[in-house]
């Protein structure tokens, strides 16, 4: 399938490549993808369908998301010296892991683990997951975050812990530096 990629400006004026997920569950390999373009400060050939059978999953059999240890190994095959982040208490929803800012600078983006939350019967629980890009810090502070649903969005947020996109109510789970 063709990767589609779209061009937004953020707040500062600086123009981002942003690759749309070709199908439901392939967010993992659309933002792996946006990382190695970062990371290499050029296009490269191929899209999330070649970063998916790198993974092992061909791009028309993908039915779930790419794992960490697979996300961490392909990003290490990229040449990134990653650092991981792991909220250890996911059930916990009203906590998100606030990005370490310090470690997000241009060239070097961080693969951002989300999961959506929803509250029943007085309960938070996770009801799915998504993976994007903190591609850099804007100068009001704000991350910048890249995002490959519906076609490749550009998003600008407090450093909250939170990612409330698509009607959802999303928690920073997981980051990987690099």
């Amino acid at each position: 399938m063709a990767t589609t990629v779209v061009l937004r400006d953020d707040s500062d004026g600086i123009t981002h490549q942003i690759c749309g997920q070709s199908q439901a569950n392939s967010c993992a390999g659309a933002s792996l993808y946006m990382i190695e373009c970062a990371l290499k400060a050029q296009s490269v050939d191929g899209g999330e369908d070649r970063i998916l059978d790198l993974c092992g999953r061909g791009a028309e059999t993908i039915h779930s998301g790419i794992d960490s240890s697979t996300t961490l190994n392909l990003l290490r095959s990229f040449g990134a010296k990653v650092y991981a982040d792991v909220n250890t208490e996911p059930e916990k929803a009203h906590k998100g892991l606030i990005l370490k800012t310090g470690k997000i600078l241009d060239g070097h983006p961080a693969f951002v683990h989300i999961y959506w939350y929803i509250r029943q019967h007085g309960k938070w629980s996770v009801n799915g997951a998504h993976a994007v890009v903190a591609i850099r810090i804007n100068t009001k502070g704000g991350v910048v975050f890249l995002d490959p649903g519906q076609g490749g969005q550009l998003f600008e947020l407090q450093n909250d812990g939170q990612y409330n996109q698509f009607g959802n109510d999303g928690r920073i789970y997981r980051v990987f530096y690099t």
